[in-house]
Parts: structure tokens; sequence; C-alpha cells
């Protein structure tokens, strides 16, 4: 007669996801005080590390960064999904969550390859100048006009969303910061694509014009990661209010 052997994983959501949190921002903190040495400061010159540390390229550890914790941002919603597909069985919330995970995939994606500003500078002048019936210069980035109206409405679409699903109040506030974080970097990358953004600040500071365009690009970058890092603690936290051990343990006994 044979045993069915039960497979039981202890999981101390706890401590994942304090070390996973600790983990980024520390990440951040350093990625930031690198670029501000090397690009800024220019402490000290070495050619290749400073490239590495301009989180403006596309080849730097921030954009490294900014894409691996995306796409494990994106595997932790589809490992929700799944539980929701699979233990729950709610259809509506699987269905959801896997929306927010192919998002997040994308935006991992869109890190490393810049796909807003390529598909946005190629398709973008062929759109708006056959809408316009004429040649014509946009007030900032195409893509915002082009692609900007369904990152909206998918970030309208993931407060709705989680706000539901997230029922504890410092989740919700977390939820609302994140978005916040988001919306802001939006609003800088628009505000740089206009006609000489940081004029009056080079007035009042008399700093070179590429030191101020890179200080409010780094701006804009840390704000995309911590964002991305609190959806990363939003969803972590949300499996451990989910039960996923039990869910574990399910399927290992079956």
């Amino acid at each position: 007669m044979s045993k069915k052997k039960t497979i039981q994983i202890q999981l101390n959501f706890d401590r994942i996801i304090y070390t996973v949190v600790i983990f980024c921002l520390a990440s951040e903190v350093v990625i930031v005080v690198l670029d501000i040495l090397m690009n800024l400061a220019e402490f000290w010159y070495l050619e290749k590390f400073k490239k590495l540390s301009n989180v403006a390229l596309e080849k730097s550890f921030g954009t490294w960064f900014s894409v691996v914790q995306n796409f494990i941002v994106a595997i932790t919603a589809l490992i929700i999904s799944l539980h929701h597909k699979y233990i729950s069985d709610h259809k509506g919330r699987f269905a959801g969550w896997i929306l927010i995970a192919i998002f997040f995939a994308y935006i991992s994606l869109d890190d490393h390859l810049v796909l807003h500003e390529r598909i946005s500078g190629t398709f973008g002048p062929m759109i708006f100048n056959s809408l316009f019936s004429r040649p014509v210069t946009m007030p900032t980035y195409e893509w915002l006009f082009l692609l900007g109206p369904f990152f909206g409405a998918f970030g309208v679409f993931l407060f709705v969303f989680l706000y539901r699903q997230l029922k504890q109040k410092k989740y919700r506030l977390t939820l609302i910061t994140g978005l916040l974080l988001w919306v802001a970097a939006v609003i800088l990358d628009a505000w740089d694509g206009t006609s000489d953004p940081y004029d009056w600040f080079l007035k009042i500071t008399g700093f070179k014009g590429i030191y101020i365009m890179h200080f409010f690009m780094l701006i804009e970058e840390m704000l995309e990661m911590l964002g991305s890092t609190l959806f990363l603690y939003l969803f972590l936290s949300h499996i451990k209010t989910q039960n996923l051990q039990s869910s574990i343990d399910k399927c290992g006994r079956n």
C-alpha cells in the first residue's frame, strides 16, 4: 500500500517582503548616488563606468534594475492570478490580475527597448499629419498623445481594481502613492519634451544646461522605480493577505 506524500512549503512572507523591499530601496539609493557622483558631481572619471551609472542611458545599472524589478512585479501578479484561477475560482479577479501581469511585463520590456518612444516616433507623425492634413509640431513628446490615453485608462483600471482588492487602509494609501509617483514621472517627461523647459532654472542657478537636464531625468527615473517598488510591496502583501500558503499546501496534497 503506497503512502501519499504531502509536500509543505513554509514561507515567511513578512521576512520575504521586508528583504525584497529593503533590497529594492537600497539598490535605488546606490543607483542615485553613483549617478550623482559620476555624472553630476564628476567626482571621478571612468568613461565606461560613467555610462553604466547614467540612468538616462538604456545600458545602465538603473535601466537593468528597472527591467528586472518590473518583470518581478509581473511574475508576482501572475502568481496571484493563478491563485484566483485554480484555488479561489474567481474568473473576474483572475482576468484582472492577468491584465496587470501583462502590463508590468510590457513596462519591463519597454524599459529595455524604449518601445513607447519608438512606436510613437514611427507612427506618430503619420497619424497626426494625416489627422490635421498638414505637418504638425506637437507641444511635447508624441508618445504622450498617441499612447498616453491608453496608459491613463489602464491607470484608472489599476486604481479601481486594486482599491477593491486591497482592504487595509495602509495598502490603499500605498496604491495611491505609487500611482502618484508614476503620474509625477509622466508630468516631468512631458515638461522635458516642451521647448526650452529648463531656461528659468538655468537663470536662477547658473548651472550648465546638460547638468540641469540630467538632474530632472534622474528624478523622473527614480520616481518610476520607487513607484514600481511600492507595487511590488503591494502585490507581495496581497499574497500574504490572500493566504497563499494554504494554497501551496493544498497543491502539495493533491
